[in-house]
C-alpha cells in the first residue's frame, strides 16, 4: 500500500518530466519540509526561505539563497516556516508538488494545478510554473472543512480534466520536435559555445534580464536562463538581486 501511495504522489512529476523537460522537481509538505530533486544542474535558487537545516546528497555552498552543487544530480531536503502560506517566485518554470492534508481549506490559489490527487488523507497539487501562491487553513483552525463537495474541489477537478487534455497536446508536440531534431542539446559545464557567446554579447550590450536577453538574441527564455546560469557559474556574468528583481551584468574583472 505504501508503494502505491509513493507512486501516486510522484506520478504527476514523472508525467511533467516527459512533457516539459524541467530539471528541478520541488515537493513542499504541509509541515514545512521541502524536498528538491535536481537533474543536470549545478545551481538553483531555493523556492522557500526561512531555512533552518539543509541536507544534500552532494557537497554544496549556499550564497544569497542560491545553492551551488558539486554534482549536477542531487537531492536536497530542508525545513521552512511556511505558516499555512506557500509563496514561490522563480525566474523560470519548475515542477512543484504541494502536499497538504485533505482536511485543509484552500482560501487562495493564484494558479490552477496541472494535476490533482487524493491519497491517504493527503491532497497532492502539482504545478509547472515560476510563480505560485497558496494559502490554506487547517481544519482545526476553522469551522469550515475542505470536503469533496466544496467549490474549490470542483474547480480542482475541472483543472485536472483540462490538464489531461493539455498533457496529450504537449506529448504530441514533444514527439514531433524529437522527430525534427529540435530538442535542445545538453549544456556543457565548462567551455563556451556559440549560444553562450551570443548571450554573453547581449549582456555586455546592456540586456540585464532574461526577457531582454531573449528578445535581443532570439532564443527562448528557458534557453537563455540555462545559458545565463552557466555563465554565472563560470564567472563570466554577475547575478545581482535588487529586492524581488534579479538582473545580470558582465563580470569584466573575470
Amino acid at each position: 500500500m505504501k508503494k502505491i501511495t509513493i507512486i501516486l504522489i510522484f506520478l504527476p512529476l514523472v508525467m511533467l518530466t516527459l512533457t516539459v523537460h524541467s530539471s528541478v522537481f520541488t515537493t513542499v509538505y504541509y509541515n514545512g519540509t521541502i524536498t528538491i530533486h535536481v537533474i543536470n544542474q549545478t545551481s538553483l535558487y531555493l523556492p522557500l526561505q526561512n531555512i533552518s537545516k539543509i541536507y544534500s546528497t552532494t557537497p554544496f555552498k549556499l550564497f544569497n539563497n542560491t545553492i551551488f552543487l558539486s554534482s549536477s544530480n542531487a537531492t536536497l531536503i530542508y525545513s521552512s516556516d511556511i505558516k499555512n502560506e506557500i509563496k514561490i517566485n522563480e525566474p523560470y518554470n519548475i515542477a512543484i508538488n504541494i502536499i497538504i492534508t485533505s482536511t485543509s481549506q484552500i482560501t487562495y490559489l493564484s494558479t490552477s494545478p496541472d494535476f490533482v490527487n487524493f491519497q491517504n488523507n493527503l491532497l497532492n497539487l502539482t504545478f509547472y510554473t515560476s510563480n505560485l501562491t497558496l494559502i490554506y487553513t487547517n481544519y482545526s483552525q476553522s469551522s469550515n472543512s475542505f470536503s469533496p463537495n466544496s467549490n474549490i474541489f470542483i474547480l480542482l477537478l475541472i483543472s485536472f480534466s483540462l490538464s489531461l487534455l493539455s498533457t496529450g497536446v504537449l506529448t504530441y508536440l514533444l514527439l514531433k520536435n524529437i522527430r525534427k531534431g529540435k530538442i535542445e542539446e545538453p549544456i556543457l559545464i565548462s567551455g563556451l559555445d556559440e549560444r553562450d557567446r551570443l548571450v554573453l554579447d547581449a549582456i555586455s550590450k546592456g540586456a540585464d534580464s532574461i526577457a531582454k536577453i531573449s528578445r535581443m538574441t532570439g532564443l527562448s527564455r528557458a534557453t537563455v536562463y540555462r545559458r545565463v546560469k552557466k555563465l554565472v557559474s563560470l564567472g563570466y556574468v554577475k547575478k545581482i538581486r535588487e529586492g524581488n528583481k534579479i538582473r545580470y551584468e558582465e563580470n569584466k574583472k573575470e
